[in-house]
C-alpha cells in the first residue's frame, strides 16, 4: 500500500485530472480523489478534508487564481500547486506570488510526484510548529496564572546582560576571583539584572502602586551593597547552581527599610 493522500482536483478536464491521479499512483500515493470544475463544486468540495490541491491555472469557465482565494478565505493552510497547460513566466510568477506551492506544466509531470511528497512532508512540519506553539501558550497562560495569583511575592528578572557582564569578566581569568565585595564588577552586573514583571504580592511588599514602577533595575530595590546577597546572586548566575535562600534588607519605594528572605532560582543553561 502507498502513502494516503487526499486529493482535490480543479480541472474542466476529466482526462487532465485523470493523468494527474496516473502520476500519482505511479509515484506510490494511495489517492482517494475528487475532481471539481466550478466555484460551487469547490466551496462544497472544501467542506472536505484535503491533504493537498491540484489546480489548473485556466479554465474556460473558471480561474486558479480564484480556486486559491477562496482556499485562503476559507482559512486552510492545505498545499496548493498549479499544473497548466500553458503557464508562461509572468503568470508563473503571479501564481507563486498569490501564494501557491509551486507550478508545472501538464505536459511534463514527472515533478509532480515529488513536489506533492515535498509539500506533504512541510505541511507536516508546519502543523507540528503549530501544535508546538499552541502547547507553549497554554503553559505560558498557566504560568503567568500562577504567577499573578501567588500569595509569595514574585519577581521576574532579565539575566541575560547580567551573564554578558559576567562573562567579559571571566575572559580576564576565573570570574568566582572577582566576586567579592567592593569589586565593581558586582555593581555593573548588579546593575545589569533587570525586573522584567512582578505580581501583586510583590507590589505590595515594595509599596509599588502598579507594575511599572517596579519595572527596571532589581539594583533599585537590592543595592548592589546589600552585604553579600549579590555575591550569591551573581555566584548562581555565574555557576548555574540552581537556587538558593537568603535574609536580605530591601528598600521600598517609600524608601522604608525591610527584611525578606530572598529565594532566587537560576535556570538551567
Amino acid at each position: 500500500m502507498g502513502t494516503p493522500v487526499r486529493l482535490l482536483v480543479i480541472d474542466d478536464s476529466e482526462q487532465d485530472a485523470e493523468l494527474i491521479v496516473r502520476e500519482l499512483t505511479r509515484h506510490g500515493f494511495d489517492l482517494s480523489h475528487e475532481r471539481v470544475d466550478t466555484e460551487g463544486a469547490l466551496v462544497a468540495a472544501l467542506q472536505k478534508p484535503w491533504d493537498v490541491i491540484i489546480s489548473d491555472f485556466s479554465m474556460p469557465q473558471y480561474d486558479g487564481l480564484r480556486a486559491f482565494d477562496l482556499l485562503r478565505q476559507h482559512g486552510s493552510d492545505i498545499p496548493f500547486i498549479f499544473v497548466s497547460g500553458v503557464l508562461g513566466e509572468e503568470r508563473a510568477v503571479e501564481a507563486m506570488r498569490a501564494g501557491a506551492k509551486d507550478y508545472l506544466l501538464k505536459d511534463n509531470l514527472r515533478r509532480l510526484g515529488p513536489a506533492v511528497s515535498r509539500e506533504l512532508a512541510d505541511a507536516v512540519s508546519r502543523r507540528q510548529r503549530v501544535e508546538v506553539e499552541r502547547a507553549l501558550q497554554i503553559e505560558e497562560r498557566r504560568y503567568r496564572s500562577i504567577f499573578d495569583s501567588a500569595a509569595v511575592a514574585l519577581i521576574e528578572l532579565d539575566l541575560s546582560r547580567t551573564k554578558m557582564a559576567l562573562d567579559d569578566a571571566s575572559t580576564h581569568g576565573p570570574v568566582e576571583e572577582h566576586l567579592v565585595e567592593g569589586d565593581d564588577l558586582v555593581t555593573r552586573a548588579a546593575e545589569q539584572t533587570r525586573i522584567l514583571a512582578a505580581n501583586a504580592a510583590a507590589l505590595r511588599m515594595v509599596e509599588a502602586d502598579r507594575p511599572e514602577q517596579l519595572v527596571g533595575t532589581l539594583a533599585s530595590t537590592l543595592p548592589p551593597g546589600s552585604g553579600s546577597a549579590w555575591l550569591d546572586v551573581l555566584r548562581a548566575i555565574a555557576t548555574a547552581t540552581g537556587t538558593f535562600q537568603k535574609e536580605v534588607r530591601i528598600e521600598t519605594l517609600a524608601g522604608r527599610q525591610i527584611d525578606v528572605l530572598l529565594a532566587f532560582l537560576v535556570p538551567a543553561t
